[in-house]
């Protein structure tokens, strides 16, 4: 399993909540995947009951990737998306 860290630059914990976890707002983040390459990645879906989010990304090799995560976990610096599939 593979944890996903935002940058912390990016988004801040109020922000997020108010914005995306109430509103489900699509939005554009940059997101640091497994300490390996940066990606840009979607909110397409958030749904109240479990915190499930969908997140899409486009390689540059024209590519499109769905990324299922569950649970939010909050951090005081990052916060942390456990992959449910690829």
């Amino acid at each position: 399993m593979y944890d996903l860290y935002f940058e912390e630059k990016m988004i801040n914990q109020e922000k997020f909540v108010h914005d995306y976890l109430r509103f489900a707002k699509p939005v554009d983040f940059y997101i640091n995947w497994d300490n390996m390459c940066a990606m840009i990645v979607r909110i397409i879906n958030l749904t109240d009951d479990n915190f499930y989010t969908l997140f899409r990304h486009e390689t540059k090799d024209g590519f499109e990737h769905s990324f299922e995560f569950q649970k939010i976990y909050y951090n005081n610096k990052a916060y942390t998306y456990y992959i449910g599939h690829l």
